[in-house]
């Protein structure tokens, strides 16, 4: 069956339809992958220690923190949000990619046997009473249902893309070298699509195309990768 799995990430990969991005009108994916990766650059230009404290502590992206709020300047937003939302892996995703970028060349690590296991933020549970003890309505119970389920999702490819940086190093650090949503990247994916079978576990799904995966394994590699360092995080 491995192999099978293998050839259907291929297949989701070619595909390349952004799952992560909540389109508020119709956009071309081209248009979604180019608003992202203007993001990500623009604001590791702006905050980059910010952005790199962010990609590299495991947490999910609070945009209402100080710091957060630091990571959404509508200056690297502007006239590209009316193409789309994205969710918090999304942008941690552009994040880790242009902070990938940046340190390209001092971000040698291919093999992170010496590296402990990264950690990773869990999802808060499902409420079903307010803070004063009253019932919740089933509306607000099934909202956060399905916020529990996004931030378990997003985990799981956290954690699967971790696993996959592990195994393939040297082809997810080629492949970060590639620009986003090219011929080369795709191929690049494809190199890496043979680890994946052997890092998604047993009788789970996991959504994920090429913007989702190239996210998750920036941040994978960007956080291992730093971890390899004597000196800790590239800056």
């Amino acid at each position: 069956m491995k192999p099978v799995v293998a050839l259907l990430a291929v297949a989701v990969l070619a595909a390349g339809q952004p799952a992560a991005a909540r389109q508020a009108r119709a956009a071309d994916p081209a248009e979604i992958r180019a608003a992202l990766g203007f993001y990500g650059t623009c604001i590791v230009k702006r905050e980059g220690e910010i952005a790199s404290k962010t990609v590299l502590s495991g947490e999910f992206l609070d945009t209402r923190s100080d710091e957060g709020k630091r990571l959404v300047q509508k200056e690297c937003l502007a006239d590209r949000v009316t193409v789309a939302r994205f969710n918090d892996a999304a942008l941690k995703g552009a994040m880790a990619d242009a902070l990938v970028a940046r340190s390209l060349d001092r971000l040698t690590a291919t093999s992170f046997d010496g590296v402990p296991a990264l950690t990773y933020a869990e999802p808060w549970p499902v409420r079903l009473t307010d803070r004063n003890g009253s019932d919740l309505s089933p509306e607000r119970i099934a909202a956060q249902q399905r916020k529990y389920d996004e931030k378990l999702g997003e985990v799981a490819r956290a954690k699967m893309a971790e696993c996959v940086t592990r195994t393939a190093g040297t082809q997810v650090r080629a492949m970060l070298a590639t620009p986003a949503a090219s011929a080369a990247e795709l191929a690049a994916l494809q190199a890496v699509a043979p680890s994946l079978s052997g890092c998604l576990p047993a009788g789970q799904t996991i959504g994920f195309d090429r913007m989702t995966l190239r996210g998750a394994l920036a941040v994978a590699y960007y956080r291992l990768a730093s971890a390899a360092q004597p000196t800790g995080a590239a800056q």
